[in-house]
């Protein structure tokens, strides 16, 4: 086999161990997390929070992203962590995946560079991050301990 065959096999073969890995479990791109069914735009956050008194957690997240799809299906279906979101929060779900440019403009200026990404703002100011993928006993502390923080002073 020549060099120029050899390397496209490569190409394909790493292609199909990716797509394995994002579609073969679990059946393709996961759906929206409970927790996250009814989340705003981000300005549109940005503007409750200021008023409900409640912080910002902007989930970016992608299809093409496999730790994006196993945090889904995963961690995000902790009934904790949903209830935790959904009346702690002003949640936004930001799908960077390419067509949403409001989605695209909010992950820029949080300046979101790895996928997935949880990210806590209050006051206009991001106050905690967590990147990647995690099991929802860790992430439920990681939000508890961001909300802490976050939480306007007496």
């Amino acid at each position: 086999m020549s060099m120029r065959g050899l390397s496209g096999l490569v190409v394909i073969v790493v292609v199909g161990i990716g797509a394995l890995l994002v579609f073969g479990r679990g059946g393709g791109v996961a759906p929206k997390p409970a927790a996250f069914a009814n989340a705003v735009l981000f300005d549109d956050a940005l503007q409750r929070s200021q008023t409900e008194g409640r912080p910002v957690l902007v989930f970016a997240t992608a299809d093409w992203c496999g730790p994006c799809q196993t945090l889904k299906r995963g961690a995000l279906t902790s009934a904790k962590l949903e209830q935790t979101i959904k009346s702690s929060t002003i949640p936004v779900y930001a799908d960077v995946t390419g067509d949403d440019e409001v989605s695209m403009d909010a992950a820029r200026r949080l300046g979101v560079g790895s996928i997935p990404a949880l990210i806590v703002v209050w006051n206009g100011k991001e106050v905690a991050r967590h990147e990647g993928n995690a099991p929802a006993a860790t992430l439920e502390r990681w939000l508890d301990t961001a909300l802490a923080s976050a939480r306007p002073e007496s």
